[in-house]
């Protein structure tokens, strides 16, 4: 797996290809450990050529989450293959945490 991080301002735009398996998982988990991600209001996540995702990749989407979201900060999932769009989405609900635009 292989990310891309862009800060500008209170954005962070961060662009993954690959899949978000165990060890990508920890990847994104190190990476969203770092203070100058998490301060951001909002971090949008380029999920356009991500193959897969697992549990623990799931598990550090929520992560990412609950570090955001007490200072009303917004994490968005944008260009979502539709086979992760629908896992996300439809399967495990999670329309209400994160904003999602499928591909």
């Amino acid at each position: 797996m292989n990310v891309n991080v862009k800060k500008t301002g209170n954005e962070a735009e961060i662009s993954i290809s690959g899949a978000i398996d165990e060890i990508g998982a920890e990847k994104l988990e190190q990476l969203f450990g770092q203070s100058d991600i998490t301060s951001s209001r909002k971090v949008v996540l380029d999920f356009r050529n991500v193959e897969y995702i697992g549990s623990s990749g799931v598990g550090t989407l929520l992560l990412l989450y609950k570090k955001i979201a007490p200072a009303n900060g917004e994490v968005v999932i944008r260009n979502i293959p539709k086979t992760i769009y629908s896992l996300l989405a439809k399967d495990m609900n999670l329309g209400h945490i994160f904003s999602m635009q499928c591909l």
